[in-house]
């Protein structure tokens, strides 16, 4: 357990490399990722397992330094949970990397990052939910590298704020924008401006008209309103025991 500590001015704020039921909580890790570079993190997790991230406040530095990320999960980090932190002032607000896959990225405000969030090389399987994000700089969402080394990522309840370039996404291998009906899909800023005879579904504050992304990517199920409700995700680290449960209903 890492938790109740300020990190300051360092490379790296929390490193956690090769380990097993981690948990990082209630830090404060201010100014860290001096000095840029490929993989310079506020708090960064290599070749990990089952490492919970929560609750914590990572602030990089105005103007951020290119390459660096507020969080950051790479070379094999699965199964991990980050939940209800606040990044900001990152190139990466939240980036996933390198075979990184079956994480749950929930309840997070990310903002005034140059991209929100990033994933890249073989990011499979992992779930966006709940998430607040605005104020990128550039992309509030981008896949980057070879498009059949992403996909079957699931995004849905987020509230997303329109970037200066929107949303970068390859087509990957069939990532999923919505939870299905009721449930619905995200909040998307600009979706008004877009789509301006779109109406209701059955009371249900969905909107009746997919929002598109590309060609390759669509939320079905678009919300109304911002999403105010806190989805579930719960996780103990204990080695006998993992339960994770997501969206609107406790199992």
């Amino acid at each position: 357990m890492i938790s109740n500590f300020t990190f300051m001015n360092g490379e790296y704020g929390i490193y956690v490399d090769s380990a097993d039921h981690v948990q990082v909580r209630d830090n404060n890790v201010i100014n860290c990722a001096i000095g840029g570079g490929y993989w310079v993190a506020g708090i960064a997790v290599y070749s990990s397992r089952n490492v919970v991230i929560s609750d914590n406040l990572v602030l990089g530095q105005k103007p951020y330094n290119a390459a660096t990320s507020g969080i950051f999960l790479t070379e094999n980090s699965d199964n991990c949970l980050v939940d209800s932190n606040n990044v900001s002032y990152f190139d990466s607000g939240i980036y996933l990397f390198s075979y990184s896959d079956s994480n749950i990225i929930s309840n997070n405000i990310v903002s005034y990052n140059h991209h929100n969030n990033l994933a890249g090389g073989y990011a499979f399987n992992n779930t966006y939910f709940g998430n607040t994000e605005y104020g990128a700089s550039l992309y509030g969402i981008c896949f980057q590298g070879y498009d059949q080394y992403i996909g079957n990522n699931r995004f849905y309840h987020n509230n997303l704020a329109r970037a200066l370039s929107g949303w970068q996404i390859l087509p990957g291998n069939g990532n999923i924008w919505d939870n299905g009906y009721p449930s619905g899909g995200n909040y998307w800023s600009d979706y008004q401006t877009r789509y301006s005879n779109a109406t209701e579904i059955d009371g249900s504050d969905i909107w009746n008209t997919s929002y598109v992304i590309d060609a390759n990517n669509t939320d079905r199920y678009p919300l109304m309103k911002p999403w105010t409700g806190h989805d579930v995700a719960i996780t103990s680290v204990a080695p006998s025991k993992t339960v994770i449960t997501e969206g609107d209903s406790m199992v």
